[in-house]
């Protein structure tokens, strides 16, 4: 496979993680959410506000990746064909820049939803168990979204670097 092959397999894992996101967030979330304003346990109600802050992020950040994700590809092709080795060059360097802030993010989501974690154990009132174990779901949520694009980020810069033009 040629560069812009790659780039094109890369960028369409993208899209799809942006439609996932944004899909999840409205047929598995949004109902979540819904249900949990509905009763009225103090519990619930504490949850509500971290899952709403997913919804927002999974549809905001989703509808963004499909967004410029479309306008880079379309972009880095058309400096692929006018100057070929700097196009490959950046596009590395790009990747393991990529690479160091979701390396990076992983144990910041990680140890955030531990912080969570321990919170929910040591709060006594029901709204704050509520929203402490809300944040852990929603840092574990930014955790699953960072892990599936470093994975195929470095998929990605694997390829890149097997590449020679």
């Amino acid at each position: 496979m040629d560069v812009l092959q790659q780039l094109h397999h890369f960028t369409q894992g993208e899209i799809l993680q942006g439609k996932w996101m944004i899909g999840i967030a409205v047929i598995i979330l949004f109902p979540m959410a819904f249900s949990l304003f509905q009763g009225n346990v103090s519990f619930q109600k504490g949850m509500a506000i971290p899952v709403c802050l997913l919804i927002a992020i999974n549809i905001i950040y989703g509808g963004y990746i499909l967004y410029s994700r479309t306008k880079y590809l379309t972009q880095t092709e058309i400096e692929f064909r006018s100057h070929p080795q700097q196009t490959l060059d950046a596009e590395l360097q790009k990747a393991k820049a990529d690479d160091q802030s979701y390396t990076t993010l992983k144990y910041v989501w990680g140890g955030c939803a531990i912080v969570f974690i321990v919170l929910y154990l040591v709060v006594v009132k029901d709204f704050y168990k509520g929203l402490s174990l809300g944040f852990a779901v929603l840092f574990l949520g930014f955790l699953v979204i960072d892990l599936f694009f470093n994975r195929r980020l470095n998929l990605y810069m694997e390829e890149l670097n097997k590449l020679t033009i």
